[in-house]
């Protein structure tokens, strides 16, 4: 599985959107390395399966439902009913056990 955390340079938020995946790689016993792709350009993000900073890629497809944006912006994701920053461990967990099936 190709793993890809897409972030644009000004978002405070993929640090920790790096973490907590890599922490569920590690905890699933995923081998794969996360490439960290710096989005600088509207026609970078046009180009990608970009959705918004940060941005989790599996295989390519982005697991969680959004919009993808040629716009250099954050994103905010829905998690336990409010709007975050970045998806849960839990939710990270359950996107990787379902690209690995």
């Amino acid at each position: 599985m190709k793993v890809q955390l897409l972030h644009i340079p000004d978002c405070p938020s993929w640090p920790g959107a790096e973490q907590r995946l890599r922490a569920v790689l590690e905890r699933l016993g995923v081998p794969e390395p996360v490439e960290v792709v710096e989005i600088a350009t509207g026609e970078a993000a046009a180009a990608s399966n970009f959705g918004g900073s940060p941005t989790i890629l599996l295989d390519g497809r982005d697991p969680f439902p959004g919009t993808r944006s040629a716009e250099l912006a954050c994103r905010v994701y829905a998690v336990e009913g409010r709007m975050a920053p970045m998806p849960s461990e839990e939710q990270i967990e359950g996107a990787v056990r379902a690209a690995a099936e």
